[in-house]
């Protein structure tokens, strides 16, 4: 079996999750950076069919969607504030681990790099860094830059 994995930053928006996973219908796990939020900071839980939340962090910038079939093969490592690895079993009795995480504009280098060390297990990582550089930015009339722009270009 093959299972899909997809990093997305949907913003606020529940219909932009909604959206996302309804034509990304072929994916088989979500980590959802800058999950939807209602006013009191609770997350949104989404009611997409063939889909369950598997984890989420009150106070978090990312949730965690299953496709209803295989969450028993998915099981959670862990979850943090900005970061989260799943252990996939498959079919050969192997282990994967995915790992996502989201590095908020203007975060301290430290705190950044400490994330992403913290993904040094995994086999896969999807990640938002919000790095800009002129380097791929400016076709699209983006000429900002940042620390996480430089340190990905080098």
């Amino acid at each position: 079996m093959r299972v899909t994995t997809c990093t997305i930053n949907v913003g606020k928006s529940l219909g932009n999750r909604e959206l996302v996973m309804e034509l990304l219908s072929f994916v088989d796990i979500f980590f959802i950076l800058e999950a939807p939020a209602k006013r009191n900071e609770e997350k949104e839980e989404c009611e997409s069919a063939g889909f369950e939340l598997f984890s989420f962090c009150k106070g978090s910038g990312m949730e965690v969607f299953v496709k209803t079939d295989i969450v028993g093969l998915v099981s959670l490592v862990r979850h943090n504030e900005w970061s989260t690895v799943v252990r996939y079993n498959t079919a050969k009795g192997e282990e994967k681990l995915f790992g996502g995480v989201y590095l908020r504009p203007g975060e301290k280098k430290k705190e950044a790099m400490g994330k992403l060390e913290s993904l040094n297990d995994c086999d896969i990582i999807a990640e938002d860094l919000n790095a800009r550089h002129p380097r791929w930015g400016s076709k699209g009339g983006d000429n900002h830059k940042n620390t996480y722009g430089y340190a990905v270009n080098d």
